[in-house]
């Protein structure tokens, strides 16, 4: 079987400029980034720019870091914007929503469960939100802990490899990127089916 993944992000990276620096031009800078979020094997920078280099990439460690301190993540950001719309369109009858939120009061009477959990949320007065409100609000939480052990665990989001606030943004937004362009893989049934994307971050 033969993964349509290359072919979602050559289209998803195809309007990226690829002359508009001289050394590391924009499509590489992303791919370069996407590359070390989802190769496994790539366990350092320096494990990516030495496969780099035995393509004939020629680019190094010093250059790409000083592009991940002063490059605006706005490309990033654009990319992962239009991924979500993709994404959005391609699973559009499913629910996808997320309500950021620490702590809450939920009950799963379908499992004969009680959680009782503290919750900062107004009970009462204007403001005031029903237990039931709660629940779902909760049960939306979650979805974005999981999101949160996904990507450390399967995009490297658990090690953040620069030491400025740009490249952290950079690194975080490559891992979102990474992560939607998996959920456009189409995955025959014969290997089973997609895990529910209802902890995606849109």
């Amino acid at each position: 079987m033969l993964s349509n993944l290359p072919k979602i992000v050559k289209k998803s990276l195809g309007h990226l400029p690829r002359h508009d620096y001289p050394t590391l031009n924009t499509f590489l800078f992303v791919s370069c980034w996407l590359n070390f979020a989802m190769d496994a094997g790539i366990t350092s920078m320096r494990d990516l720019f030495y496969q780099l280099n035995l393509q004939g990439i020629k680019v190094d460690i010093s250059t790409f870091s000083k592009a991940s301190k002063h490059r605006s993540p706005d490309v990033f950001e654009k990319l992962f914007q239009s991924l979500i719309k993709r994404l959005k369109s391609k699973y559009c009858s499913e629910k996808i929503a997320l309500y950021p939120l620490d702590s809450t009061v939920f009950c799963d009477l379908e499992k004969r469960c009680e959680y009782r959990l503290a919750t900062n949320l107004p009970l009462d007065g204007e403001m005031a939100i029903s237990n039931e409100e709660i629940g779902e609000i909760y049960r939306q939480r979650w979805q974005i802990e999981l999101l949160g052990k996904f990507l450390k665990m399967h995009l490297k989001l658990d090690r953040i490899i620069t030491q400025n606030i740009n490249g952290i943004t950079l690194q975080i937004y490559a891992s979102l990127i990474a992560y939607i362009l998996l959920l456009l893989v189409e995955i025959p049934r014969e290997f089973g089916s997609r895990p529910s994307i209802n902890y995606a971050i849109f």
